[in-house]
Formats: structure tokens, sequence, C-alpha cells
């Protein structure tokens, strides 16, 4: 080669790496100026809040039970111990069996747990009556007062419970309170054909269990969910970015020993090492085969009108923080959607959806 030809090959040569230099630096410019990059979601995401949006359409307008806030009256507890009872939950069962728990707050709904002080009432019509007071003294001891036959009146289509002075007894009959009042739902106004949330709930990821995923590059991803520390549910699946800020799941698990494949269109952003998701699903499509009772079921839950409701969904969202891979989570970045109190896994089985990434 002479020394011109060289030359010219060396010239090109430096041409050539020129080119690829700056392609390669505006890609890479591209990819750290685009939070939604897919790169950006490579690495292990552990899940730290959750929360659950309750949406229905109807087809007329009308009002609907709000069952979080709190209620409009009280039940007021005196005697051995005093309590004022502002947040229910109540449910008439198919056998006409009624369950009502009403507590000082709304957690007896969004927590595990039912936290002192509550009243609780069973009842069979025409058969037999429970009704029990559970409190806490100043020793923490558990203190129970019951009546094998609470007086009171539940109305299912009205959203109240109406208890008139009642007396409830410790095991031994040497102590007593008095439970009476009246207590009904708050309202939510909800137009005809207009999509509305009735439940918004947020949660710690614990409550749901603990959750990490793994977006591997190419495309396949793991997951593995612990419940209470003892039950460990996984699967696999692929992941792809499919437009801005969305992206298609396609994920494989074991449920009830079958096999089952879900495909989630999903939406998320990404800052600050920590990851939002959000998805929405028919929360009875799973009761395809019984869906006009799946929604009958929601009906009566929330005071709507017979034949009325038209849809219900369930809104996901979901907060990962990163803990391997690039840009991981830092003090101070993003925490969406967080809240201190959990959802109650005793909300109904039809309400309640798995907070994974499915």
């Amino acid at each position: 080669m002479t020394k011109s030809n060289a030359e010219s090959s060396g010239y090109y040569q430096i041409y050539l790496d020129s080119i690829i230099f700056t392609f390669s630096a505006c890609e890479k410019e591209e990819e750290e100026g685009d939070t939604q990059h897919p790169a950006k979601l490579v690495g292990t995401w552990d899940q730290i809040d959750a929360g659950i949006d309750f949406i229905i359409t109807t087809n007329s307008s009308q009002t609907a039970f709000d069952i979080i806030s709190e209620g409009v009256g009280g039940i007021s507890v005196t005697g051995g111990h005093m309590a004022e009872l502002t947040y229910m939950f109540g449910e008439v069962e198919e056998d006409s069996s009624v369950v009502v728990v009403v507590s000082t707050s709304s957690s007896f709904i969004l927590e595990d747990e039912l936290s002192f002080p509550f009243l609780t009432i069973f009842g069979m019509p025409s058969y037999y009556s429970f009704m029990g007071f559970f409190a806490v003294d100043v020793m923490e001891d558990t203190l129970t007062f019951r009546a094998e036959q609470g007086n009171y009146t539940f109305d299912q289509s009205s959203g109240s419970l109406t208890i008139p002075s009642t007396v409830l007894y410790n095991e031994e009959k040497t102590d007593s309170v008095i439970v009476s009042g009246s207590l009904a739902y708050q309202q939510i106004d909800v137009p005809a054909h207009t999509p509305t949330t009735i439940v918004s709930i947020t949660a710690p990821a614990e409550v749901y269990g603990v959750t990490t995923v793994v977006l591997d590059e190419d495309g396949t991803f793991s997951r593995t969910t612990v419940y209470d520390d003892v039950e460990t549910e996984t699967s696999t699946g692929t992941w792809e970015v499919v437009g801005d800020g969305m992206m298609t799941v396609i994920e494989t698990y074991i449920y009830e020993g079958e096999t089952v494949t879900d495909t989630l269109d999903i939406t998320f952003t990404v800052e600050s090492g920590f990851l939002t998701i959000k998805f929405q699903e028919d929360a009875c499509e799973d009761d395809s085969e019984w869906y006009i009772e799946c929604l009958a079921y929601f009906e009566n839950l929330f005071g709507l009108d017979s034949s009325s409701l038209t849809l219900t969904e369930t809104k996901m969202i979901l907060t990962f923080s990163k803990t391997t891979g690039n840009e991981l989570a830092h003090p101070g970045g993003m925490r969406l959607w967080y809240n201190s109190k959990p959802f109650h896994r005793q909300i109904p089985e039809k309400m309640r959806s798995r907070t994974t990434i499915r």
C-alpha cells in the first residue's frame, strides 16, 4: 500500500470511528435522557408500595356506599369501657346471615388484623344473633363483652345499622358495657355511564406479600412473592416495552394446582431508581361463568340499584425500588402511593386482586 493510500485508509478509519463514536454517544445520551428507556428497567426490583382503586360503571345515576370513610352517626359504648365507633363494614350474605364490624377507624378493613376496640355482629334471622365488643385495658389485657341475642337492625339497602340500648356482659358477668346508636355509610355520587372510583386504598407492599421482580436484558423475567413469611409464589415470563411508558407482560404461574398464563398491558414510569406500574382488570372477569352473579354481589355490597352495574374494574398501582442494575433507588427518591394503612385481607374475595406483576 502506498503512503497516499495508507493515509487515505487511516483518514477513513478515523472518520468511521468518529461516526461510530458519535452514534454511540448519541445513543447513550438518548438512553440517559429517556427515563422510560428499556435499559432503565433491567435489574432487580423490590416492591415497596401498592394501591388498589375499585371502579364501577352503572347504567343509571345513583349513589354507592363509601365503605372506607367514616360513617354518619356512631355507636356509643359506655360502662366497663368507653368508646365511640364511627366506621363500619356490613354485609348480608346469600343465606340472609348478617356480618357487621364496627370500629374507631377503617383499620379493620385496611389492615391484616382487627385493632381494638371493635364491635362484631353476626346474625341468622329468626335463629341466632351474636354481638361482641372487644377492647384492651390499661394493662393491655383483652376485654370481651358479649350478648348471645344482640338486639340490632342492619339495613343493607340503606347501609345503616341501628342498635337500641343493649347490655353486653363479660364472661364472669361481673362487668358490662351498654351499646347503642345509629351508624350509616356515607354516599358516593355515581353518574350514569361514567367510570367512578368508589374505593381507593394504598398500602405498604408487605401487606400483600413481599415481592421481588428480576427483569433481564433478554426480555425475560422472574417473580417471587412471599406471603406471611410462609407461602412462596413464583412465576416466569417475558416483558417488552411497546411504546412510550407502555409495557406488555406475559406471565406464567401455578394457581390452585393449575398452570395459568396472563397477558397484561402495563403503563410505567421510572425515576430516581423507583418503578411505578399501573394496570387495570375487570373485577368479575375471572368469574365469567357467574358474571351476572358477580355484578349482583357488588350491587348488594355497595347498595346499587339492581341490574344497574355494567362494569367493575380494579386498577393496581405498584411501586418498586431498584436493588441491582443501573440507577439504584436512593434516599430522597420517589415513593409514590404510600400510605400507612394496609388493605384488609378480609375484604370480600371478589374485591381483592393479587398485587403481583400479573
